[in-house]
């Protein structure tokens, strides 16, 4: 298997982080699945954030795809179902339930998975951040996602009117100057968005959660239905004008991000001098 890593360019500090683009399963997982494929195939219908591997396109950051579907290992949960919320729903590190509450597959191979996939996937990105900070001094990660029209039953949030784009954020990790830049370039462009709702937070390595403000992340949560038949899965034909606001807006927010890193080191200079 390839590596994440053979990807990865030294000089950018920027990461897009792409955990649920796969409807990959593996042919000696299907065993485990407690539905038939028509179920199963529904199920990847609904929880996949289809197309999103190539919705985000941005030529000056490396890109992290997790390479299977989220339904056999869920990168963005913690490995231990105790830190979990969403483990309280049968849909932690490893699901045993689908998004109705019904009956998904056995965890009796959870560690397998968890090794196999999770661990190489947060393996790398903890040695990329880790090197961009020795390299660069701060490092950018962006969250890339998509959530459907209707909240799901598996939702925490059941509020049935949705933004066009929901913003990620973390307190420690995303500056104030990056989140709104995040809000506004979208809203210039006539999308209604939303911060930490209906889904909140970003992805951060472990290492890092809470301790380094040089390791910067936000996420980004794009309606489905502005670039997809939800329905069927298929591209509509706005796809390329979603396509296109993401990348300025990404264009933007890392413009902000790097502004905004630049003042702080000129004020640890001045705070520095005798």
């Amino acid at each position: 298997m390839k590596r994440a890593s053979d990807h990865f360019h030294d000089a950018h500090s920027v990461l897009l982080h792409i955990p649920h683009a796969s409807t990959v399963i593996p042919d000696r997982f299907a065993d485990l699945f407690a539905l038939d494929p028509g179920e199963v195939g529904e199920e990847l219908l609904v929880m996949t954030d289809h197309h999103t591997d190539t919705l985000f396109e941005f030529d000056d950051a490396d890109r992290l795809v997790f390479p299977v579907s989220r339904l056999l290992v869920d990168p963005e949960r913690f490995r231990d179902d105790a830190q979990e919320p969403m483990s309280s729903r049968g849909m932690g590190v490893v699901y045993t339930k689908t998004h109705h509450g019904r009956d998904l597959k056995s965890d009796r191979t959870r560690e397998i998975l968890v090794e196999e996939y999770y661990d190489p996937h947060h393996a790398a990105m903890d040695a990329w951040v880790s090197d961009r900070l020795r390299r660069h001094g701060r490092c950018l990660i962006i969250d890339c996602h998509s959530f459907p029209r209707t909240p799901l039953p598996c939702d925490l949030d059941q509020t049935a009117s949705r933004p066009d784009i929901c913003i990620g954020t973390s307190a420690l990790h995303t500056t104030d100057t990056v989140a709104g830049v995040s809000c506004s370039v979208f809203e210039a462009r006539g999308y209604t968005v939303e911060v930490n709702r209906p889904y909140q937070g970003t992805i951060v390595p472990l290492r890092y959660l809470g301790k380094d403000p040089s390791v910067q992340s936000i996420m980004i949560e794009v309606g489905r239905w502005l670039y997809m038949d939800e329905a069927t899965g298929e591209r509509l034909s706005a796809f390329e004008t979603c396509q296109e606001s993401l990348q300025a807006a990404m264009e933007e927010i890392v413009e902000a991000w790097r502004g905004n890193a630049a003042l702080q080191e000129e004020k640890e200079q001045i705070d520095d001098r005798p």
